[in-house]
């Protein structure tokens, strides 16, 4: 007889069926990790994580040829990747030669793990570097090393997974992209390993099969998949009440994790293309300030209230300076002992690019280090706070997570009219000055309205009530070169927005000898009620008029008309509870006493409807994928208990066998397949004969199974099942 010559392959095929197509995934895979930590470029003279991921995958390549013990491969892998991470660590050291450098790099990971386990800040960039690039090749060797040897390959995207949504978060490309390429990496990955497993078992079993199938295969379970995840993009969001609770639970947890992180990776600057939030020195008379509705931060606390960011004391007629003002540490206390003050605390999460810590009302601490703008001669008085850990690396953060605690005024409106006492000198010093070219006709018009008062507190409701009369108006010019900003407001232009209304209160109370003072920040912004917080939008920018009174201190007022937009007046939003608290139109005073406060937040709460986010879309993929877990699990084991019980005890071990890839066949009888299947498994022969002859014998002999060997079956099956579990789990080389 002639023999039969083998089918020639082509290099299609034995590409598509070899190793190489599952080389190029995993390959893949690793570099979906590696390209976005490089085009962040977070750390200066990082080397490039794609060279250290393609380095990883050549290591397991070269490996895997060999003929070592696998625990010898591994040690040696992760030497070399060792060798690679420190080497990278040290050229990343700031040093004249090597040696400087590494005990430079020792000195740094001693004292930032020195932070672990306390409330410690460290800036971390190194070590952030180090953590990236040990993943990095991580990643790499165990996607191509599982993939080559086990055809496994869940380890290596999951962890892939946690380092995209690191890196992801801290990015100014586009998330999306690098979302779909990871997503789409990891799906034809883990589809194809699952195949390349079936055709072990079609190559031990002698199965002819074509090599295309493994692509086609792929291909209709990753179309299916896509179309899933379409369908239940577009389904409407329902309520997720139930689930309210798991879900807060687990937001604490991400959130500790997220403070966590941030701590020790402080000084890690952020690429994204953030709304930078600054404060200089001096601040100008602008035109329309186009504000948008970009979220700049969120705040959870007691109330909504004036987020302050920046005082400043000297009025230039052109705008605000500070004056001689430095920073320097800050200390807790704001150093007055003014009545009628409250403590509130609140939680700020800042997404834009900052250095300032806002607090509601005067500072008092934080949970971080912090620095404060002030006077030499005045060091309690601050204008400004900002974090002071990590301004070495970048001058603005984003993503600053911190709780600050402020104190407001409490004080009543009678209150304020029967304040006595002197003013401090030092609140005289710098709260009274005005420019030499003030405009004599501001002077007089702010005396002309307050001829006939007697106290600070209503003089200043007089001013504030003609300031607060003229039209409201985004839309204007900035005012010509050589006019004062005030005087162009109150007599010129005659409209105008927050910054000309209260520098109008601030200068024409320091005309009268009221010592007052034009601090910047934001206004209370939209209250979401899902998450409990404030959200603090571009256009909620807003600045107001802080006023000096004996025993009492610093309390705000409002020159700003409740029309306008940082209050929801000038856009679409609707005002937060609270902001009837803080600001008040009424004319009849700052706050409101007690008994008229009560029951004014039901009247401004927010009502904003979102389409399906993201974390919906997620939560109904969970559910989803719950019930339909739940329902296979019913139909493909638990409906076999209503079967005689030798049936359902044998049915669940032919299920079992199933999975192991030694499903029974339709010419094999019920002992004759327990042989065969104890050939598989030796160590289990006896429990698998037991099973396969209780079930013979109910089923052909005609007579129940004696509870003798119901009971010897059980014994058996609570064996055997455990063993078959096991094995399920463990993996081959392909």
């Amino acid at each position: 007889m002639i023999a039969a010559r083998p089918r020639a392959t082509s290099v299609w095929e034995r590409y598509v069926s070899g190793k190489g197509l599952t080389l190029t995934l995993a390959g893949l895979l690793a570099l979906s990790v590696s390209l976005p930590i490089q085009r962040a470029n977070w750390v200066a003279n990082m080397p490039p994580p794609v060279l250290i991921g393609l380095l990883a995958i050549a290591t397991a390549v070269l490996f895997e040829r060999t003929g070592l013990r696998e625990r010898r491969i591994h040690a040696y892998a992760a030497g070399i990747g060792l060798f690679v991470v420190v080497s990278s660590a040290v050229s990343m050291t700031p040093g004249f030669h090597t040696i400087d450098r590494i005990v430079r790099l020792t000195q740094e990971l001693s004292s930032w793990f020195g932070a672990w386990g306390t409330d410690e800040i460290r800036a971390g960039l190194v070590e952030f570097a180090i953590l990236m690039l040990s993943l990095t090749w991580t990643v790499a060797y165990a996607a191509a090393w599982l993939a080559l040897r086990w055809r496994h390959g869940w380890a290596p995207v999951l962890l892939g997974g946690i380092m995209v949504g690191i890196v992801l978060g801290n990015i100014a490309e586009n998330q999306t992209l690098w979302l779909a390429l990871f997503m789409g990496a990891s799906v034809l990955l883990l589809i194809h390993l699952a195949t390349a497993r079936r055709m072990v078992v079609w190559r031990e079993h002698r199965l002819a099969f074509d090599p295309t199938t493994v692509l086609m295969q792929s291909g209709y379970i990753l179309g299916a998949a896509l179309a899933v995840v379409l369908l239940v993009s577009v389904l409407p969001t329902p309520g997720m009440a139930p689930l309210g609770a798991l879900r807060d639970s687990v937001q604490r947890s991400v959130e500790a994790s997220e403070a966590q992180f941030s701590r020790l990776f402080n000084g890690l600057p952020s690429r994204r293309s953030y709304r930078t939030i600054t404060y200089g020195a001096e601040t100008q008379f602008r035109g329309n300030p186009s504000l948008t509705d970009d979220l700049l931060f969120t705040v959870r606390g007691t109330r909504g209230t004036y987020w302050r960011a920046r005082t400043y004391t000297d009025y230039t007629g052109t705008g605000w300076e500070t004056g001689d003002a430095e920073f320097g540490p800050f200390t807790s206390g704001d150093g007055l002992s003014d009545e009628r003050r409250v403590s509130g605390e609140y939680e700020f999460k800042v997404s834009a690019a900052t250095d300032t810590f806002f607090t509601a009302g005067l500072p008092r601490s934080f949970d971080e280090g912090a620095e404060a703008l002030v006077s030499f001669d005045v060091p309690w008085d601050v204008l400004q706070v900002r974090y002071s850990e990590g301004r070495d690396f970048f001058p603005t953060r984003t993503n600053l997570n911190y709780v600050s605690i402020g104190i407001e005024s409490t004080a009543s409106y009678s209150q304020l009219r029967l304040a006595e006492g002197e003013y401090p000198e030092w609140v005289t010093d710098h709260y009274l000055q005005l420019p030499d070219s003030f405009p004599q006709r501001v002077r007089q018009l702010a005396e002309d309205l307050t001829a006939e008062l007697d106290n600070p507190l209503d003089k200043i409701e007089a001013l504030r009530d003609h300031v607060i009369s003229l039209p409201y108006n985004l839309d204007i010019n900035a005012p010509p070169e050589g006019v004062d900003g005030v005087e162009y407001f109150l007599f010129g232009i005659r409209q105008g927005y927050c910054d000309y209304y209260a520098s109008s209160l601030a200068v024409m109370a320091r005309s009268l000898g009221i010592p007052a003072r034009y601090v910047l920040g934001y206004a209370s912004g939209q209250f979401d009620p899902g998450s409990n917080s404030y959200r603090v939008l571009e256009l909620n920018y807003h600045s107001w008029v802080e006023v000096y009174f004996p025993e009492y201190g610093w309390v705000p007022f409002e020159a700003t008309p409740p029309n306008a937009i940082e209050f929801g007046g000038g856009a679409s939003l609707s005002a937060p509870p609270g902001v009837v608290e803080s600001f008040d139109f009424s004319g009849d005073g700052l706050l409101l006493d007690e008994e008229e406060e009560e029951g004014l937040e039901d009247a401004f709460q927010a009502d904003d409807g979102f389409g399906p986010s993201l974390r919906a879309i997620l939560t109904v993929l969970a559910i989803a994928a719950v019930a339909a877990l739940g329902f296979t699990w019913w139909r493909w084991w638990l409906r076999l208990g209503s079967l005689d019980r030798a049936d359902e005890l044998y049915a669940k071990m032919l299920r079992l066998a199933a999975l192991l890839g030694i499903p029974q066949r339709r010419y094999q009888t019920p002992i004759e397949y327990g042989e065969s299947l104890g050939e598989e498994m030796p160590e289990s022969v006896a429990d698998i004969l037991t099973l396969s002859r209780a079930y013979a014998n109910r089923r052909y002999a005609g007579y129940p199974v004696s509870m003798q060997q119901l009971r010897s079956a059980e014994e058996s099956w609570a064996r055997l099942r455990w063993r078959m579990i096991k094995r399920m789990f463990r993996v081959r080389p392909a």
